[in-house]
């Protein structure tokens, strides 16, 4: 109850980051306050002071996401001593949020509260995209020290080839310049392409982030269905479609699907949805090849990915035991992976690889598990709790399906949905007390081979593919 506070303060900031915005935030450090806030929430929610508050559940991957982080720390330690600090504020932020909300959300009413914080950022989020992708051409001028960073000029220009229209005196030809789209917050486009800014400044990232948001949206309506949930729900999936729809990710809209096909089949079983979401798919790819994006660019995109898996594969194959470090991929090539599973075994190793494909099988196989268990409960209880199972499920699987095309390994975002598992977990354990999620050695098996046989179809087609 106490730790839900600077815990949900923490997404936010880490999310949004107002700081970047308001200068005044800097000055209290919120990213180093706000982790010692919620360590004092959690000793008065365990009761330390006679508050009674409910014992909290471990979550089932709580073992295998600590000796993840702690192995990270390993590699670093071994492969770039001097980034271990710098690495472990970076992964520790948000591995603490995960664990945060999965030990801190046990109750209904807390996890609600938290859902609908994070599907608030949702609607934020894709209202910020969509207002950008609709907002004029401003000049901005790249900043010579961070090149991601854009500062706005003011300037009219004409579009993202129109950079020449910037420079209107000498001292402009010492910058450089790009036109884009000028939005709320301080964000820009980058390409004519919608973005945010912070964690969020990939539009693929962007994209990927409010499809998986969505699915809150359903589960407040199937909680307690009335006209103003059910607004919320359809205006929620207008809005993120279209915040997806202008980032032009091909990943995001396969996300979004990702998402909306896991409603249809648990509406209509396998075989009727397959055919409903197949149906309900037609229209979102003539929008996807509405997008704006030349086939050339969209090539050129595939190729980059394809050098990126190859470079990644190479490092896994000179170090395949402790990887070349946690956050060291780019100190090999000037771009990251574009492939989660990739980075992980590039980045910490083999170990590392089925560690952290331990922590993401358990995060799915929670609602999974408790869809089974709720099957044949009846009442407010069980509905609302297969409601909220039903969004996790979607969520989880979006993000795992958004992965497989995006460096997300150690991302604020993919942890903060797997930290809701394991407070998921923690809910249905106090409603079914014997129900419980393991992980088995003959699935830890499976998932050790399903690895290893996942790097090697990858490596068959780079190698295969023209240009590879």
């Amino acid at each position: 109850m106490f730790a839900i506070v600077p815990i949900l303060l923490e997404v936010i900031f880490v999310l949004l980051k107002p700081q970047e915005l308001y200068e005044v935030l800097t000055t209290v450090q919120p990213l180093y306050t706000l982790p010692g806030l919620i360590v004092v929430g959690f000793v008065f929610d365990a009761g330390r002071f006679g508050l009674g508050a409910t014992r909290m559940m471990p979550a089932p991957y709580l073992r295998y996401a600590v000796f993840f982080f702690a192995w990270c720390l390993l590699t670093v330690m071994l492969r770039a001593p001097s980034r271990l600090t710098a690495e472990a504020i970076l992964f520790g932020t948000s591995v603490l949020m995960s664990l945060s909300i999965a030990h801190g959300m046990q109750t209904w009413k807390l996890y609600q509260i938290a859902a609908g914080t994070i599907l608030a950022l949702t609607l934020l989020l894709s209202f910020v995209g969509t207002h950008q992708a609709n907002a004029p051409f401003r000049c901005h001028w790249i900043d010579p020290v961070d090149r991601t960073v854009q500062h706005y000029d003011g300037h009219v220009c004409s579009g993202p080839e129109a950079e020449a229209e910037c420079i209107t005196d000498e001292q402009d030809y010492e910058k450089t310049w790009v036109c884009e789209h000028a939005g709320l917050m301080g964000t820009a486009s980058v390409g004519g392409r919608i973005r945010f800014r912070g964690n969020l400044e990939d539009p693929n990232e962007l994209s990927l982030t409010v499809a998986i948001g969505l699915p809150f949206a359903f589960a407040f309506f199937q909680r307690k269905k009335s006209a103003l949930r059910l607004l919320l729900a359809g205006g929620s999936l207008a809005l993120v479609g279209s915040c997806v729809f202008f980032s032009q990710s091909r990943g995001g809209q396969l996300v979004l699907m990702v998402v909306l096909g896991t409603y249809f089949v648990r509406q209509f079983g396998w075989k009727v949805g397959a055919v409903a979401g197949g149906v309900a798919a037609v229209p979102l790819l003539i929008l996807a090849s509405m997008t704006g994006r030349s086939a050339s660019e969209a090539e050129g995109s595939s190729a980059e990915r394809i050098e990126c898996l190859q470079i990644g594969l190479d490092l896994v194959r000179h170090s395949p035991l402790f990887g070349v470090g946690k956050g060291q991929f780019g100190e090999y090539h000037f771009l990251t992976a574009h492939n989660s599973f990739v980075l992980a075994a590039a980045e910490t190793g083999l170990i590392g690889f089925a560690a952290w494909s331990f922590v993401v099988y358990l995060a799915v196989k929670i609602p999974l598990s408790a869809l089974r268990a709720l099957a044949k409960v009846e009442g407010d209880e069980g509905a609302q709790a297969r409601a909220w199972a039903t969004a996790l499920l979607a969520s989880m699987l979006g993000a795992v399906v958004g992965s497989f095309f995006l460096s997300f390994s150690f991302h604020a975002i993919l942890w903060i949905y797997i930290g809701f598992a394991g407070a998921f977990a923690g809910v249905l354990r106090k409603q079914l007390p014997g129900w419980r999620v393991r992980l088995s050695p003959k699935e830890m098996g499976a998932i050790v081979s399903a690895d290893v046989a996942l790097l090697t179809v990858i490596f068959v087609y780079t190698k295969l593919r023209p240009g590879g």
